[in-house]
């Protein structure tokens, strides 16, 4: 396989074609004057020129060519169309992945033919090149995501990611490797500069890669130890005065909101209303919150999202723990009540499914195979009473009365169902065999 991949890259470089660099061969394009642009500034006679031109809808470049001694060398849209599938198929077959993107692939396989055109030879073979050119590119780098509307008393480890803060001893370490660069800053001028950062709760990962694959790695690991945390919130989650913690950049701002009332349509009689519409209290995970975490499932979880498999179910799997999680961050009940009902079937019932087979699936083929006989009388009753609440909601927005305590327990079997998934995954690795398993047709 290594030979063929090989073989096949030299027969890029004799497509490689040149084009000449003319000058005035690309007019300038008159530009507006509107304001903000900034004055465009002229800067004479380019060198080591080079353009690529991107697919819209892709974002991958569609053709590419660099300046070799003088003159464009690359390839046109056909053949660096060839040229991403030849490499998508290096970057499936071995695995660059873990390390790297594949526009950073492409990008050092483009480099490769340039050297080999430049030079008339090669310096090295195709994927040999490929290897020690991302190992060179390759670091561990340490992420720290901001988690917003959290408070913790010790550090949480979940998955790969640890929920944690600044000591005052770690923040003074910090500056004095830092100092090391910048000797004339002053300990307070570096704290201000990081201050969002050492006065908030952080989910720090480590990752090693290319930075564009790192950055894609840690920002999955960040939301994914995120969501598995919040599966244990469900009694929080309920209350209306709670605001569900979250990585920052998934942080609902628009918490509240102001509209004008008219009794009557009588503006005399107006009042103008501001309402929250999300809750201001942060979530307060202390440690035996987390000790009795542990104990209905939080290290399965922790470990099931680190080790990682290539499976379907193992990603129907990490499906729910999201769906769960979404919903758990779901402020309005009725909605959350919507959604729960969509979990469930959203795993066991086909797209053209009436409601009612779904509800029949759940009370006679998965809750019993999964539950003791007491607690399948208390799910099954859940069920039906929020199949009830979400129809009403649903189809005549109806807001039948809602028990959150009870909403809470229906969120907590969702948990133990995805728990009981979780165990599956051990036996079966499709969606067919846990339906045959389940008995669903």
């Amino acid at each position: 396989m290594t030979n063929e991949f090989d073989v096949e890259a030299f027969r890029f470089v004799e497509r490689l074609i040149e084009k000449e660099i003319k000058k005035g061969e690309i007019p300038k394009k008159e530009m507006p004057e509107l304001k903000g642009f900034g004055k465009i500034i002229d800067l004479g006679q380019v060198s080591n020129f080079g353009f690529e031109e991107f697919d819209e809808d892709t974002y991958l470049t569609k053709r590419k060519f660099k300046d070799v001694n003088g003159k464009l060398v690359g390839l046109d849209t056909d053949q660096y169309s060839e040229l991403k599938d030849f490499i998508l198929k290096i970057y499936n077959s071995i695995p660059f992945f873990q390390k790297c993107n594949f526009k950073t692939l492409l990008d050092c396989s483009f480099e490769w033919l340039l050297d080999v055109y430049k030079n008339q030879q090669a310096c090295s073979n195709f994927l040999p090149f490929l290897k020690d050119k991302i190992d060179s590119l390759t670091k561990e780098y340490h992420f720290y995501f901001q988690i917003k509307a959290l408070a913790i008393k010790d550090k949480i480890t979940v998955g790969n990611v640890e929920f944690t803060f600044f000591s005052e001893n770690e923040i003074a370490d910090l500056y004095a490797n830092a100092k090391e660069s910048n000797p004339e800053r002053t300990f307070e001028e570096f704290k201000s500069i990081y201050d969002n950062f050492f006065g908030a709760i952080t989910a720090f990962v480590k990752i090693k890669g290319v930075l564009e694959r790192a950055n894609e790695i840690a920002f999955r690991e960040a939301e994914l130890a995120v969501d598995v945390l919040k599966l244990f919130c469900c009694y929080y989650s309920t209350e209306k005065l709670i605001q569900m913690f979250e990585i920052d950049y998934r942080f609902n701002h628009g918490s509240s909101t102001q509209f004008l009332q008219l009794p009557n349509g009588d503006i005399k009689d107006s009042i103008i209303q501001i309402k929250n519409l999300s809750g201001n209290v942060p979530v307060q995970l202390t440690n035996d919150f987390i000790k009795n975490a542990k104990a209905v499932g939080l290290d399965t979880f922790s470990q099931f999202i680190k080790d990682k498999k290539e499976t379907e179910l193992y990603f129907i799997t990490i499906d729910l723990i999201k769906q769960l999680s979404t919903i758990i961050s779901t402020h309005n009940n009725y909605e959350k009540t919507v959604k729960s009902i969509s979990l469930f079937e959203s795993f066991c019932v086909a797209k053209n499914s009436s409601q009612a087979k779904g509800e029949t699936i759940l009370k006679q083929k998965i809750i019993p195979k999964l539950f003791s006989n007491k607690d399948t009388v208390t799910l099954v009753g859940l069920i039906r009473k929020h199949y009830e609440i979400r129809d009403k909601y649903l189809h005549n927005y109806i807001q039948l009365p809602l028990n959150k305590r009870e909403l809470a327990i229906l969120l907590e079997y969702q948990r133990f169902f995805i728990l009981k998934i979780i165990e599956l995954n051990k036996q079966f690795v499709s969606l067919a065999d846990i339906l045959a398993y389940f008995s669903i047709q």
